[in-house]
């Protein structure tokens, strides 16, 4: 395993780990202020992973699947923001389900890239 299938693997369990963390915090009341901390800095630090990730890709598709992936993750992000700043009773109840998708849709990118990768070398 090389150190570009490593980086992937290290992004898809912060996806995970995001994606549980953003469970969490759809599903309690009133959450703890610190699990959305974590919430954030993940996301943020997702971003910057994708960001090298680019740089790092080879291959041409590798090279697109990280710029999707780049702007899926600030797409999703700018959803995110829209929970702490508009306190609309619609966002709240269908925006998360077209958050969680496109979680989905980041992290099976990243298994994608990581199948291309392990047939490339």
């Amino acid at each position: 395993m090389d150190k570009y299938e490593k980086v992937l693997w290290l992004i898809s369990f912060l996806i995970v780990f995001q994606m549980m963390t953003g469970f969490y915090l759809s599903q309690v009341r009133i959450p703890l202020k610190y699990f959305l901390y974590i919430h954030i800095f993940t996301g943020i630090l997702i971003f910057l992973i994708s960001i090298v990730l680019i740089k790092i890709s080879g291959n041409t598709r590798l090279k697109r699947l990280s710029y999707v992936n780049m702007f899926l993750i600030l797409f999703t992000g700018v959803i995110g923001l829209g929970f702490i700043l508009l306190k609309l009773r619609f966002y709240d109840i269908y925006m998360p389900y077209i958050h969680f998708l496109i979680a989905i849709g980041i992290i099976s990118n990243y298994a994608v890239m990581l199948g291309i990768s392990r047939t490339l070398n």
